[in-house]
């Protein structure tokens, strides 16, 4: 049997075309960074820059929000390494919160409970897909004069409450990686939704920090965050049918509940909220039976992966001082799995995944 991967991404004839096309005109122009800044500009309704990396977007919010030494910023304990390393990127400090145990997002009231006068901004997660509660969020952060941003890498194509992704809090970040809902192989972008901040100083950022006239001088220190033309092409692409992806995810995931929801539980959308089913995850009952279902899924070179490891249990941070006790959290990486959930999976490999899960349990 072939090897089923946790994310393969799908490069259709006209992906391959397009990147050709890119190269054909010449790779050093900029016409597809424009062209893929439009089509997301009118996908999600606000200004767009892009950006090398979803790591990349979050690193240059918190410096376009003027995030520093000494201020805190309050983010889930379950997330990616970016969300929290990037908040040290600026010398500020990650404050870990608890998740809600059925959605898996970050829990809005334990957020209110780590809010003091150093809390300078709280960054959300909508984990695997799922949006955050922001109508509660949102009030948290409006309440407390707290910057909003919502690390949304994992949620382009779903909505909340009738409204897209990257349409909340003062910034969104986008990732376009590899096993992103739309790859650009490598990519990301950010999403001004407030008006007051300074979308120059982001571009000019991304871009080495450089002045713009002849001569190679610059305002200060800066970084390489941009996005490649052939990357960008790919990405206007990949957007084109997003709609059918969105579909092929609901059908991915439905096919494993069908098979799996009596021995396994699933993520509970957030209310009001539609998720783009980005990353199938099952949680078992013990970490006996993760582990037993982790062994006999890797023995048949099927692709599973644990969740992300809680950010106070990381081991060096642990060694830091950082004590923050997040119960939900702890307990969802003990008993939780990712599964394959590229949108090229069949049926029929979903069927044969899922009875050698239920073979062990």
């Amino acid at each position: 049997m072939k090897k089923i991967y946790n994310y393969e991404p799908h490069l259709s004839i006209e992906d391959k075309d397009i990147i050709i096309k890119c190269i054909d005109e010449g790779v050093a122009t900029t016409k597809y960074n424009s062209l893929f800044e439009e089509k997301l500009r009118n996908y999600v309704g606000s200004n767009v820059i892009l950006c090398s990396s979803g790591t990349s977007s979050l690193h240059l919010s918190l410096m376009a929000l003027g995030i520093g030494a000494d201020d805190e910023v309050i983010c889930p304990a379950v997330t990616f390494a970016a969300t929290w390393n990037s908040i040290m990127y600026v010398k500020a400090k990650p404050v870990f919160v608890d998740i809600d145990p059925h959605t898996w997002c970050m829990d809005p009231r334990e957020v209110e409970k780590k809010i003091n006068d150093k809390t300078k901004a709280v960054i959300s997660v909508d984990l695997y897909g799922n949006p955050c509660d922001y109508d509660q969020i949102e009030k948290v952060c409006r309440e407390n004069n707290l910057f909003l941003i919502c690390d949304s890498a994992q949620s382009f194509g779903s909505s909340y409450a009738g409204k897209s992704s990257g349409s909340f809090g003062d910034i969104t970040c986008f990732s376009f990686n590899l096993n992103k809902i739309i790859t650009t192989l490598g990519g990301g972008a950010v999403v001004l939704n407030n008006t007051k901040i300074d979308d120059e100083l982001i571009r000019d950022m991304s871009n080495q920090n450089k002045k713009r006239v002849n001569g190679y001088d610059f305002h200060g220190v800066g970084f390489n965050y941009r996005m490649g033309s052939t990357n960008a092409a790919l990405g206007c692409s990949q957007l084109e049918r997003i709609g059918k992806t969105l579909q092929k995810k609901r059908d991915i995931l439905d096919w494993y509940k069908k098979e799996l929801i009596e021995k396994a539980q699933f993520q509970k959308i957030t209310e009001e909220s539609i998720s783009n089913n980005w990353l199938v995850v099952i949680r078992l009952n013990n970490s006996t039976e993760r582990k037993k279902v982790e062994i006999e899924l890797t023995k048949h070179e099927i692709e599973c992966k644990r969740v992300y490891k809680p950010g106070p249990e990381v081991e060096w941070i642990k060694l830091s001082g950082r004590h923050e006790k997040c119960h939900h959290s702890k307990k969802f990486y003990k008993e939780s799995l990712s599964l394959p959930s590229g949108p090229g999976l069949k049926r029929e490999e979903v069927i044969s995944i899922c009875n050698k899960i239920r073979s062990v349990l």
